[in-house]
């Protein structure tokens, strides 16, 4: 489970459990790297709460509330770094504990409880554990919204348009290239957009024009390095679901296909980058608009009378969207 929240329950029960005494809750942690565990947060007799030494990662994240018999410890937006075992310990007070300092006259600790948060596609561990000592049962257990989140796979929800699409363009025109976001995972995720190009050539590979990655840092692809080609080709966040790739001054070797990928990345609380899932758009392909040619065969023009030939031909180059055009010709006999 990841970018998800989970929490956990002690409960504690007892042969008193109808009179109400002032119960110490202390929660522990032991990371997945570590032999011991460490004092997490504690809820004490007389309400209030005290933080352990463990990293500040949990003081961003964690909840706590309690009331009779029943503490609730709540993290959200877990990460991997919240991978490991807990457990619970639970102090029993007199009644007038509150007025003095005696020490606790039961206590009582759960088994623990490992909970694996994990990267998706993998499953974490659910376990349930009861532990009876000195006349007090205590139950650490998941709620049941996170038993689920734990047993289900879990597949990351992103979704880019995979429409493709054919765009023709006059010659030095500026052209936008679409990459489409259609829905996301859930959770404080950054995107990294990946740009592709491949000439109008048949064995013609991809070769990647830029990448804004998940720091919004701009990452120019080793094709695309020259001064000439870094004017040519830049990328804009339009929208937080939309991205276009912009091209100016289109030419005959900007032709071909082009795509983005888009990455979910999550930043964990340790500084790492982990990359939850992959889509890549569909193809839009770049074409010229063909040229028109007008032109006139060389012609013979003559005069009956005594003179020189002279040949004439008119050639031109217009736009296939002018029309109505008229040839001339302009000749003429020297005499």
């Amino acid at each position: 489970m990841l970018s998800n929240t989970f929490d956990l329950t002690c409960i504690v029960g007892a042969g008193y459990s109808d009179l109400k005494v002032p119960l110490t809750v202390t929660w522990q942690f032991r990371p997945a790297s570590s032999h011991s565990f460490h004092w997490l947060i504690r809820i004490t007799h007389n309400g209030t709460i005290e933080w352990g030494d463990f990293p500040s990662q949990f003081h961003k994240k964690t909840k706590v509330s309690q009331s009779l018999f029943r503490s609730q410890l709540l993290i959200h937006d877990a990460t991997e770094e919240e991978t490991g075992v807990y457990q619970c310990k639970v102090e029993v007070y007199d009644r007038d504990s509150l007025h003095n300092s005696r020490p606790p006259r039961a206590s009582a600790i759960s088994n623990p409880l490992r909970i694996a948060v994990t990267l998706p596609g993998k499953v974490g561990d659910v376990g349930e554990k009861l532990e009876e000592d000195l006349g007090t049962r205590i139950v650490t257990r998941l709620s049941d919204k996170a038993e689920k989140l734990l047993r289900s796979k879990i597949k990351s929800k992103l979704k880019v348009n995979s429409r493709s699409q054919v765009q023709e363009l006059a010659i030095n025109s500026n052209a936008d290239i679409e990459c489409s976001i259609l829905s996301r995972s859930n959770g404080n995720l950054q995107l990294a957009i990946i740009w592709y190009f491949s000439p109008i050539s048949t064995n013609a590979s991809w070769v990647k024009i830029l990448e804004m990655d998940q720091s919004n840092v701009i990452k120019i692809g080793d094709e695309f390095h020259t001064p000439r080609r870094k004017q040519k080709f830049h990328t804009e966040k339009v929208s937080q679901d939309l991205f276009q790739l912009h091209i100016l001054n289109v030419e005959d070797s900007d032709q071909g296909r082009y795509h983005c990928a888009v990455e979910e990345w999550l930043l964990s609380t340790n500084g790492t980058w982990h990359k939850l899932g992959e889509k890549k758009s569909g193809l839009t392909e770049l074409k010229l608009k063909p040229t028109a040619r007008i032109g006139a065969k060389p012609f013979d023009w003559f005069a009956s009378q005594p003179g020189s030939l002279v040949h004439a031909a008119i050639q031109g180059v217009v736009s296939p969207d002018l029309y109505n055009n008229k040839l001339c010709h302009s000749s003429g006999a020297l005499l």
